[in-house]
C-alpha cells in the first residue's frame, strides 16, 4: 500500500537541507512524520542497496538496523514508497525516482 501516489519534485538542495535534519554521520536520528522529509530520507536509505541485487529480508533488516533501531518501520516505509520491491522472500531496489524527483534549482 502506497502512502501517497504523487510524485514529489524537489531541488536537490532542498533535499540536502532536509536530509541535514535527520541524519547525522550514517545514522538516522529520528524517522520523519511528514511524507516529503520521509521520501528524503527513504532516498538516502535506499542508497545502501545496489541495483539489480536481491536482499533477503534479514539483509535488508541488517542494513537498515545500522542507521536505526526501527528498522522494520523503515523496510515498511521503503516498500510502501517503491523504493524497495520484494516477492518470493527477497527484496530489491527500484529506481527510487519513482516518487521523489529531485530537480535543478532555476
Amino acid at each position: 500500500m502506497s502512502l501517497g501516489n504523487e510524485r514529489v519534485e524537489m531541488t536537490a538542495a532542498r533535499a540536502a537541507a532536509i536530509q541535514s535534519r535527520y541524519v547525522v554521520g550514517n545514522k538516522l536520528k529520528v524517522i520523519p512524520a511528514k511524507r516529503n522529509n520521509k521520501l528524503v530520507v527513504f532516498h538516502w536509505l535506499a542508497q545502501r542497496f545496489e541495483i539489480g541485487r536481491n536482499y533477503t529480508e534479514a539483509e535488508v533488516n541488517k542494513a537498515l538496523s545500522e542507521a536505526h533501531a526501527d528498522f522494520a518501520t523503515l523496510r515498511r516505509g521503503l516498500y510502501d514508497e517503491y523504493f524497495l520491491n520484494r516477492a518470493d522472500g527477497y527484496y530489491w531496489r527500484t529506481l527510487e525516482d519513482q516518487k521523489l524527483v529531485l530537480i535543478s534549482a532555476q
